[in-house]
């Protein structure tokens, strides 16, 4: 347990009018699965593809996920895979800083792009008509990024601003990094993606350079296609515009395993806050794990939304919380 800071947390919850005594309920095995007939194909560069005809609406995404996170970095250089997520708009070869996202945009695009422990993603939004130039612009990056100095100094002062409102000015920030660094001592999910300013200050191009040619590669990568396209077109657009990259390097993962914890861990933050709060975590298995669903099911119970078991004891009968969520 770790008490440390307080979030708020806003829900809904409603009782739903009773059902005629003749009417059977509806269950999870009554209610059929959708059949989605989700393509899967590797180009001989080692990217993966999955595609999705949807022709439900007109509309497609483009999704590149890298298979690299903050869990691939180490101590010096924490911070640079969350500088990836923002450096990638600032210009390749034949694309101009910020004009990745401009183009789509003009053509009714959406762009966005997101960093997480395992992962950096990013995904475009855009008519059918526009998928082709959408692969095009994420082909162009994937191995033609301009890694400037100066680019680096922008991308890095950004971070670092994050950093500072989410983690270091924000109560909750601040207690959710000690938490992780207490509950790993030895695994890189010991920090966040965002980082740390000590390191951010550090990293520099050559290191990004280095980061850039390991993980961003097509070998490395994971690309959705889901739309209202056809799968023989975009089969044509992927090998038009990802086929001639080369495979990169087999990336190094960190081989760092965690030790098994074998008494509970404790620690209290002192930080003038007017709610105090309880911060507290179990490890658990794998993703892969086949206990994962029953953990999913056995977290929403607890802890999600207003009719959890947390927040019906803790804050609606015993008056001992304003907010309780997991």
């Amino acid at each position: 347990m770790l008490p440390l800071a307080a979030t708020p947390f806003h829900g809904a919850h409603a009782v739903a009018p009773a059902k005629p005594a003749h009417a059977a309920p509806a269950t999870a095995s009554a209610v059929p699965s959708p059949k989605l007939d989700v393509k899967n194909w590797t180009l001989a560069n080692g990217l993966n593809v999955l595609f999705l005809a949807d022709h439900k609406a007109p509309i497609a995404t483009v999704q590149v996920f890298y298979h690299v996170g903050s869990k691939d970095e180490r101590v010096g250089i924490r911070g640079v895979a969350h500088m990836f997520e923002h450096m990638m708009f600032k210009g390749s070869q034949h694309v101009a800083p910020e004009e990745h996202a401009r183009l789509l945009k003009e053509v009714g695009g959406h762009v966005n792009a997101f960093t997480t422990e395992d992962l950096t993603a990013y995904h475009d939004t855009v008519p059918p008509s526009y998928v082709g130039f959408a692969l095009e612009l994420e082909a162009e990056r994937m191995r033609q990024l301009k890694l400037f100095a100066a680019t680096v100094d922008s991308e890095r002062h950004v971070v670092e601003e994050e950093k500072r409102l989410r983690i270091d000015n924000d109560p909750i920030g601040k207690a959710i990094e000690k938490f992780r660094a207490l509950a790993f001592v030895k695994h890189p999910y010991n920090w966040t993606p965002i980082g740390t300013i000590e390191d951010l200050e550090k990293v520099t191009p050559a290191d990004c350079q280095r980061f850039y040619d390991s993980y961003y590669q097509p070998n490395n990568a994971t690309l959705i296609v889901v739309g209202d396209v056809d799968e023989t077109a975009v089969r044509k657009l992927i090998d038009q515009h990802f086929g001639g990259i080369a495979r990169g390097p087999e990336p190094v993962r960190a081989a760092a395993e965690e030790p098994p914890q074998t008494a509970p861990r404790a620690e209290t933050l002192h930080i003038e806050v007017q709610i105090p709060v309880v911060v507290g975590g179990y490890h658990i298995p794998r993703a892969a794990d086949p206990d994962m669903s029953a953990l999913e099911v056995l977290a929403a119970v607890l802890s999600s939304g207003e009719s959890s078991r947390l927040h019906q004891r803790l804050v609606r009968r015993e008056h001992l919380a304003i907010a309780a969520v997991g």
